[in-house]
């Protein structure tokens, strides 16, 4: 205990062991300070840890709880621009009713202080309408909060697997009118001619993409 606690301990403990009893007794007080030494420093090095991780944790929970405050508050004005541009009531848009909002200066000044830049009104309907023609409250939220700012990783990976699916579904009709000799099979001759038997197989294949579609 005094060794542990008592500052003075080397003269009033370890001089009369080394000069009375045995000079190997240093070897001990040598590994015995160390180890007390470094556990302490242990104890100590783990509690700041512990404080400044605890710290962090509490920052990453209030960072997430201001981006949900925040994403909050931005769904709600994004809620009076639809209900603004929903001149029916019925709670879908038309793109007649949207681009005639979009059309407005205020309004267009008001979507780019929210970081939007939606000029285009057509263009942004047929993104935003979800494949009958129609945009919903839903639909209308979930695209403006796509639109905002820079496309993201996730997006462009999406775009990517639309555009391969797409492709193999007209790799697929096309095997299938080549089958059903309902267009020529297509072979490599060096040069790309159109042909008249091309271009009547192109607009076939085009007529069966469109039923499709």
């Amino acid at each position: 205990y005094e060794i542990t606690f008592a500052g003075n301990w080397t003269t009033r403990t370890r001089r009369p062991v080394l000069e009375d009893v045995d000079h190997s007794y240093a070897v001990f007080f040598v590994i015995y300070v160390t180890l007390i030494v470094f556990a302490v420093l242990r104890v100590i090095t783990a509690v700041f840890l512990r404080e400044t991780l605890e710290a962090a944790n509490n920052d990453a929970e209030l960072m997430v709880m201001e981006r949900l405050r925040q994403k909050g508050k931005y769904i709600k004005r994004l809620e009076g621009i639809f209900r603004a541009m929903d001149e029916s009531g019925d709670g879908v848009l038309t793109e007649a009713e949207m681009s005639a909002v979009l059309e407005d200066s205020k309004v267009q000044a008001y979507l780019a202080s929210l970081d939007l830049d939606l000029n285009e009104g057509q263009a942004l309907y047929r993104l935003l309408q979800n494949g009958e023609g129609q945009v919903t409250y839903e639909d209308f939220i979930d695209g403006i909060l796509r639109c905002k700012g820079p496309a993201r990783a996730i997006d462009q990976i999406c775009l990517q697997c639309d555009v391969k699916l797409l492709s193999d579904a007209v790799l697929h009709l096309t095997k299938a009118l080549e089958d059903s000799k309902m267009i020529r099979k297509q072979r490599n001759h060096g040069k790309h001619r159109r042909s008249k038997h091309r271009v009547e197989d192109e607009v076939v294949l085009l007529r069966a993409a469109t039923r499709v579609m």
